[in-house]
């Protein structure tokens, strides 16, 4: 039987028709005919196919990402995400915002509703879950589909929603539509994937651009942004590429031995070739071009709105300028500039003060003067320039015996670490003195146990320690090293770097954020005019504390010591405030805009009133007895009205007035809280004021008054002024002129032998930001002929003590020019500075006058404040 079935199959095999049979061939050519006569009856008059209907792509893939999700997300969960929610015991609005670092809105269908009532009893507390009335509830307008269809339908119509889903086959009919965010719960969290790949593999066939208001039909968008050109410039020659470092010798490169780079190496000796053992030269680096003062103040050209004609300039008769005038009644529109440049493109918003130089005109005389005789270009970095903590570079240290060898004797780390602990650092709060005791002396029992974390701190401790020391004690700096102070402080400051990225700052610890916001503090002290690297480094640092959770309290969270909860109260306030001060001297948004924080104010508590062992925290010392967390706590709650400010400031529409009434009231509020004891006063009665908290009521001062030129500078030039806005406007003008008033008397207090000398370093920080911002809103003041018509009465003015008179305001113009006049001399930073300041009062028909007089008439020194401002500039990386 066997034998039979396989003959008979054998038989079935042998009857199919074979290839070369002509019936196959007769059907093949009908088929093709069928096809061809198809496909002319689709052609249009070209002989082409007719394009039936091309698929719209959403215009929020302009720029290859989905530039629709913003917080607050909407997160459309379905049936699997709330059973497996529920499996873990996790709750659903929590997860995601821990998932997501900002506020969301689940979002539950009809369908999935519907869903879950049929799936049973093993479904109800999940159901339970879905009928919670914070969700929002979608209705569904289409027939009974299940609940996937209904999902894929919604976001393919519209790109705004996240699918919080644990279904394989929904994640993979979701992949293919780009632009959709997925979560899933897993590992008792929530997870999230990024978007589903863009059409062609990243690029965009069709897209809506708009130019003037007009849609325009582009053509395909190149694969990366950075290739996007907004311009009909030819492309520039390109980049040289970037030739591999050959690191073997070339004998082992030629054979493909393993090179131990050894002179001679291991296996030129092996081979008895030792003269042939040669290793490629270093290649050269490429010179930076030389850019002078000229060409870099040529790019504040593109943040002025309108440029006037040459010959209306102001003369001296306090008529205000075309280029103050505004556009049309009403209020000022907030809004940024967007600076090109010949390498990039830089947005400056409006809390920058160069954006209020959009409603000055002629200042394109002083961007367009002579090159000046000094070549000002930094020169080539150095070999010793501390890495970058994003993108590292650097070839020392190399290895930990070479980080432990740049620790100096003892006697001279105990020295450093001491002039950093009397230094009154803003930051010096984050470090418990207590425990860094311990570990210090741990430290030198076993040097070689130390945490890669800890050596970071300690670098960085001996950095500041040697940037302090270079101020008030210089000469013991050089019994200690030839070395250069600032060479020195850039070789700790790098090793601290080093060990950062040992340690895998990417992947924190409690022990990593002390020393990672000391190097973003020491960024933000040294580079005073180029803060990008500051700015980019504040965000990294930010998104790491949300990564650990520090923006929710330690009381909303479980397993936290009452120590490391204040702690943690200590480092993120202090990131915060970092953050905001880097993201307004930018010029741009702050990252806290978007995040959603519950951690309250550290306690009013000294080092010595807690620690490790603590098992609850004592209670709070009051508010009336000065300590070290007096400064930073009355800091932190004007600077989150600040940053409430800051955020209304870089709004695209104009907010209501009642808004900034609010902020006002909010901002007066907080500063009312501020103790007396921490307001500024009369020098003179200060005699008995520890100098730290001298400089910390003007740093209080400051915030609060720059706070009120932020929050109403946008009222004080209004073409009919509205008689509700004369609060802004007095508000504003008093700001300005407080401000002036402490940067003459700071000034004066800096001169060798008076009260500040010693502290002059943060004076300079302070400093040059706010004091231009001052100056700029009384020019616009003084220029604008409302103010000073005699025709017109202004009741705000006469309400102010003493009323501002436009001799007066000049006179405040005046003095700020001769203080910038006179420390720029020596600081080239700060030439630019005065050179906008002296352009102002030549357009004000006041040109400026000889360097500031005292009483006496003798011309004031400015060396100490100079001398100060002088080491944050030659401790800049690059020059």
């Amino acid at each position: 039987m066997g034998v039979q079935k396989k003959t008979r199959k054998f038989a079935e095999v042998k009857r199919v028709i074979g290839k070369n049979d002509a019936r196959r061939k007769e059907n093949l050519k009908k088929a093709e005919e069928a096809v061809e006569k198809a496909k002319r009856e689709r052609a249009g008059p070209d002989g082409n196919e007719k394009i039936r209907e091309i698929p719209q792509v959403p215009s929020s893939f302009f720029f290859q990402a989905n530039t629709a999700l913003v917080p607050p997300y909407s997160v459309i969960v379905d049936t699997s995400f709330f059973n497996r929610t529920v499996q873990m015991k996790l709750p659903l609005l929590e997860t995601m915002m821990d998932c997501l670092y900002a506020t969301c809105h689940p979002i539950v269908t009809d369908c999935v509703m519907a869903e879950l009532e049929k799936l049973g009893p093993k479904f109800r507390l999940a159901l339970r879950i879905a009928k919670d009335e914070r969700w929002e509830r979608h209705k569904c307008t289409h027939k009974g589909v299940y609940a996937d269809d209904c999902i894929v339908s919604k976001v393919s119509k519209d790109r705004v929603y996240i699918v919080a889903t644990n279904d394989s086959g929904l994640v993979s009919r979701l992949r293919r539509i780009p632009g959709v965010p997925i979560m899933k719960c897993a590992r008792g969290k929530t997870l999230s994937r990024p978007p589903g790949p863009q059409y062609g593999g990243g690029r965009l066939p069709v897209c809506l651009q708009k130019c003037n208001g007009t849609p325009l039909l582009t053509k395909k968008l190149p694969t990366r942004p950075m290739e996007l050109r907004h311009d009909a410039n030819p492309p520039g020659p390109a980049a040289a590429k970037r030739s591999r470092v050959l690191l073997s010798c070339g004998p082992c490169r030629a054979s493909k031995l393993g090179c131990d780079r050894s002179t001679p190496c291991g296996q030129c000796l092996k081979k008895s070739r030792p003269e042939g053992c040669v290793y490629a030269p270093r290649r050269p680096e490429n010179p930076r071009p030389v850019k002078g003062m000229a060409a870099r103040l040529r790019r504040l050209e593109g943040m002025v709105r309108t440029m006037m004609d040459d010959g209306g300039g102001g003369g001296g008769d306090g008529v205000i300028p075309a280029g103050l005038r505004a556009e049309e009644v009403g209020v000022a529109q907030p809004g940024g500039q967007l600076v090109r440049g010949e390498r990039a493109s830089t947005y400056v918003g409006a809390t920058h003060f160069m954006a209020v130089l959009k409603d000055i005109e002629d200042m394109k005389s002083y961007l367009e003067e002579a090159e000046l005789t000094d070549d000002e270009s930094p020169g080539p970095s150095s070999e010793l320039e501390a890495p970058d903590l994003v993108f590292s570079s650097g070839s020392t240290p190399r290895s930990r015996e070479d980080l432990m060898r740049l620790v100096p004797d003892r006697k001279v780390v105990d020295r450093l670490v001491m002039r950093y602990f009397s230094s009154h650092s803003p930051s010096q709060h984050i470090v418990h003195r207590p425990t860094f005791v311990k570990q210090y002396a741990r430290f030198w029992a076993d040097p070689a146990g130390a945490p890669i974390h800890w050596l970071a701190l300690l670098f960085m401790i001996m950095s500041i320690g040697v940037f302090y020391s270079n101020i008030t004690a210089p000469h013991e700096l050089v019994s200690d090293s030839p070395q250069p102070p600032m060479e020195r402080f850039k070789v700790f400051r790098a090793a601290a770097a080093k060990c950062l990225i040992w340690g895998r700052y990417t992947q924190p610890s409690i022990a990593t954020i002390p020393p990672l916001i000391l190097y973003v503090e020491s960024e933000f002290t040294i580079s005073r005019a180029a803060q990008t690297n500051c700015y980019v480094l504040s965000s990294v640092c930010l998104r790491l504390l949300l990564k650990m959770g520090l923006h929710r309290d330690p009381d909303q969270l479980a397993g936290i010591s009452p120590f490391e909860g204040e702690m943690r109260r200590r480092m993120w306030n202090m990131a915060s405030q970092l953050d905001l001060l880097v993201s307004f001297h930018m010029g741009l948004p702050s990252m806290l805009s978007g995040i959603d924080s519950d951690c309250e104010l550290p306690r009013n508590l000294v080092d010595e009133d807690f620690g490790e062992d603590s098992a609850v925290l004592p209670p709070p010392r009051p508010a009336t007895d000065y300590t070290e967390m007096t400064y930073p706590i009355n800091k932190s709650c004007v600077m989150r009205v600040f940053g409430q400010i800051a955020r209304q400031a870089h709004l695209l529409a104009p907010p209501p007035y009642s808004e900034v009434m609010r902020l006002d009231s909010l901002l007066g509020e907080a500063w009312a809280r501020v103790p007396q004891f921490m307001r500024v006063q009369p020098l003179e009665q200060c005699v008995t004021t520890p100098a730290s908290q001298i400089i910390q009521r003007f740093g209080l001062a400051s915030l609060y008054n720059k706070s009120r030129c932020v929050l109403h500078r946008r009222f004080l030039l209004e073409t009919l002024p509205r008689r509700e806005h004369d609060h802004s406007r007095r508000q504003c003008l008093e700001g300005a002129i407080a401000l002036l008033d402490f940067q003459n008397t700071i000034w004066h207090a800096s001169q060798p032998g008076h009260m500040l000398s010693q502290n002059g370093w943060y004076v300079s920080s302070l400093a040059v930001h706010d004091f231009l911002l001052a100056a700029i809103i009384l020019y616009l003041a003084v220029g604008n002929r409302q103010f000073w018509d005699s025709g017109i009465e202004h009741e705000w003015m006469t309400e102010m003590s003493p009323p501002p008179t436009r001799k007066r305001l000049l006179h405040l113009l005046q003095r700020s020019y001769s203080v910038w006049a006179s420390i720029a001399a020596d600081v080239s930073e700060l030439r630019k500075t005065a050179g906008i300041l002296e352009t102002m009062l030549s357009k004000l028909g006041s040109p400026p006058n000889s360097p500031l007089k005292d009483e006496g008439g003798q011309v004031l020194s400015v060396s100490g404040l100079r001398e100060s401002i002088s080491l944050s500039s030659e401790s800049r990386p690059g020059q």
